[in-house]
């Protein structure tokens, strides 16, 4: 017998025997996984039924606690804006943006040669000096505040406002120049002049510059 018979005859035992084994293996499975067959359905369909319900649940609670957050988001803006308008509800701001006081523009609470008895008694925030007048019976105040230097003629009765000396960017002139511009912005708004000064509504401005920068905001009665 040849090598070539010998290989084959074994190959053909080996298929035989597969074949065997398969088929004992079949008749194996078709006795003992029928039973089986229809509980592995139904634990299958228990576990799509319990993943739906999961997953429901899941989609509530995520659509309630988006709408808790949206309804949190749009409390707190609600709270900013108020906050907002409260803020610039207490305070009044010039038509350039400069916040001076609940009264309003400074310019038209204290004007020069007016009574300022009732700024002062309300605005209780400022230095005090004051000394006998040189301009006849009374006496030269001066009331110094954060953002501008007051100076009066109290006569016994009326306080005159005489002078005013803006020295923070916080008062603007009505054509909105302030301390700390430079001089071409002042001439932008004012235009040119040769000695600083200008006559308006309010009375006489004068602009005080250092390095080009303004330092002071004089206004002042020009007779």
């Amino acid at each position: 017998m040849n090598m070539n018979h010998i290989r084959r005859s074994l190959s053909a035992v080996c298929c035989i025997a597969a074949l065997l084994l398969c088929t004992a293996c079949a008749e194996e499975e078709s006795s003992v996984a029928l039973p089986n067959t229809q509980s592995t359905s139904s634990s299958e369909e228990a576990t799509t039924t319990t993943t739906a319900a999961t997953t429901t649940t899941s989609a509530e609670e995520q659509t309630t606690t988006t709408s808790a957050s949206s309804t949190s988001k749009e409390g707190t803006t609600t709270t900013t804006t108020e906050t907002t308008v409260s803020s610039t509800t207490a305070t009044t701001t010039t038509t350039t943006g400069q916040i001076v006081d609940t009264n309003g523009y400074l310019l038209d609470v204290l004007t020069i040669g007016g009574d300022c008895t009732a700024y002062v008694t309300q605005h209780k925030n400022h230095a005090l000096q004051e000394a006998p007048s040189c301009m006849g019976e009374g006496t030269d105040r001066v009331y110094i505040y954060e953002d501008f230097t007051l100076y009066t003629f109290f006569d016994g009765t009326t306080d005159m406002v005489v002078e005013i000396n803006i020295q923070t960017d916080a008062i603007a002139t009505r054509e909105g120049a302030t301390v700390f511009m430079t001089r071409s912005e002042v001439e932008a708004l004012h235009g040119t002049s040769t000695d600083n000064t200008y006559l308006t509504q309010d009375g006489t401005l004068e602009f005080t510059y250092a390095d080009n920068t303004v330092i002071m905001i004089a206004l002042y009665n020009p007779f």
